[in-house]
């Protein structure tokens, strides 16, 4: 039995002998393709530097291309305004610039299409205070034969950015020499280099300088000649009245101590320069010539009992002292420093009631 075939026919038009059939919808046509939309935008690496740059990516649901808008509200935080997406592919990528000033936090970019969005987060360190600042440069060792080298050290305010920071180096005195520039690599905070020497006739000294942004640091470094003998810092600590060894007494106004430093044992030495510290007061006084440094001044007053807690019961009556001698010869060669960490400082009479 033959079934009849049904055919759905919108209209028939007869020309030059031909049938032609024209079907409704439905019947073979195709939908439209969906316009390309953004999947994702991630940022590389998830953690930059104040003063560095990362990459985005961002990423689309088909490979027909098309051009993502990018923006990020963060100041000092730059993208471009938009990143295309070649036809054929499904990701392109595109640098981020995160200023120096940029404060530490979250930094969030964003990127849209057809409608379409998504956002990538990273975070910024070491910013809110700019690019870190020099603070200091120093040598291993402030005194060195000529001929040999010491080593030299940059420290920042904070870790260097992206990329490192480069700090001038100088050095006043052909005795010594430097390179003409150190970096110190990105997420550190200093920097090691070498101080060459030559033979000197004399003792020479030597300014090393480095500079940032500005701001120049400096450091001394004495060359001596070659076969100058290094001198040895020793000393004692007297009271003045009875001789008791590693004490003194506050003495004031004017505020001094009354006891004596003496460096006679030192040998081979020309200056002695003194350091010491006591009731969180440091001391620095002038490079002294004679060995003998009698009733040496210090800012706190004699009657200061506030310092002492002996008076409340329980407490100490007498507070420590830290004295550092180093030495130097005539040639300008440093001794290592000598220090004693025992000495006691009392207070005056019975003033604080002990």
């Amino acid at each position: 039995m033959t079934m009849p075939l049904s055919i759905r026919v919108r209209s028939v038009l007869v020309a030059a002998g031909a049938l032609v059939v024209l079907m409704g919808p439905g019947c073979g046509s195709k939908p439209p393709k969906p316009s390309a939309m953004i999947v994702s935008l991630a940022i590389s690496p998830g953690s930059v530097q104040a003063g560095g740059n990362a990459t985005g990516t961002v990423s689309l649901s088909n490979s027909d291309g098309g051009t993502v808008s990018l923006s990020t509200a963060t100041s000092g935080v730059t993208v471009p305004g938009s990143v295309t997406v070649n036809a054929g592919s499904q990701t392109a990528t595109f640098t981020v610039t995160v200023g120096s000033s940029v404060a530490s936090g979250n930094v969030t970019v964003t990127g849209t299409i057809n409608g379409s969005s998504a956002s990538g987060t990273f975070s910024v360190s070491g910013g809110g205070g700019g690019v870190p600042t020099l603070v200091s440069v120093s040598v291993s060792s402030g005194s060195v034969q000529g001929g040999n080298g010491v080593t030299g050290t940059v420290t920042l305010s904070g870790n260097a950015p992206n990329g490192g920071l480069a700090v001038t180096l100088s050095s006043n005195n052909g005795a010594a020499g430097v390179p003409g520039s150190l970096t110190v690599s990105a997420g550190q905070s200093s920097a090691t280099f070498t101080v060459s020497t030559t033979v000197v006739g004399s003792a020479t000294g030597v300014m090393i300088s480095a500079s940032l942004n500005g701001v120049t640091q400096t450091a001394t470094l004495n060359v001596t000649p070659v076969g100058a003998t290094a001198p040895v810092a020793s000393f004692t600590v007297r009271a003045n009245v009875g001789g008791t060894a590693n004490e003194c007494k506050f003495l004031g106004p004017p505020a001094t101590l009354d006891c004596t430093f003496d460096a006679s044992a030192s040998t081979n030495a020309a200056s002695y320069f003194w350091r010491y510290s006591v009731g969180g007061n440091r001391i620095d006084p002038a490079a002294q010539s004679s060995p003998v440094f009698r009733n040496p001044s210090t800012t706190i007053a004699g009657n200061n009992c506030g310092l002492f807690n002996g008076q409340t019961g329980g407490g100490p009556t007498s507070l420590n002292m830290i004295v550092t001698l180093t030495v130097r010869s005539a040639a300008g060669v440093d001794s290592a420093p000598s220090q004693n960490n025992n000495v006691k400082v009392l207070p005056s009479g019975t003033a604080c009631g002990f």
